[in-house]
């Protein structure tokens, strides 16, 4: 079976700010477009300013500096994504209003899948330490 051919991935640096904050005011505080990390940490697009002002002041915002990204249509990720993992990512549930997070080995590199609510979009994460080789591996 022939290997498909993609076009060259090109990895920009991403102005992220991370928030540590309860799940309950992640839950009503974010848009539905962050990235949950996990119950209780969250990346969002959006300036510290900003998001600190949605925020109670228990919250931790922090800028995130430490990733690079690229944009995708989701089914074009879907497809580059199925060349060189052992793994899928998830489908999205039915009626889903918000971002779908898969991680794992892409190419070999610690990664991060984020399905945008709603829109088809997608962004392929990693951290820029490691853009350049998944750059060269993608």
């Amino acid at each position: 079976m022939p290997v498909p051919s993609f076009p060259p991935l090109v990895l920009h640096p991403l102005e992220l700010t991370r928030v540590v904050a309860s799940a309950s005011v992640l839950d009503t505080s974010l848009a539905p477009n962050s990235m949950r990390l996990s119950t209780d940490e969250a990346l969002c697009f959006g300036s510290v300013e900003d998001l600190s002002a949605k925020l109670p002041a228990e919250a931790i915002v922090e800028p995130e500096t430490g990733m690079s990204g690229a944009w995708f249509a989701e089914s074009q990720l879907r497809r580059r994504v199925a060349c060189c993992t052992e793994w899928q990512i998830p489908p999205r549930p039915e009626g889903a209003g918000h971002s779908v997070v898969a991680q794992g080995m892409i190419a070999g590199i610690p990664s991060k899948v984020w399905l945008l609510a709603g829109d088809g979009e997608a962004l392929l994460l990693v951290a820029t330490s490691h853009a350049h080789e998944m750059e060269a591996r993608f």
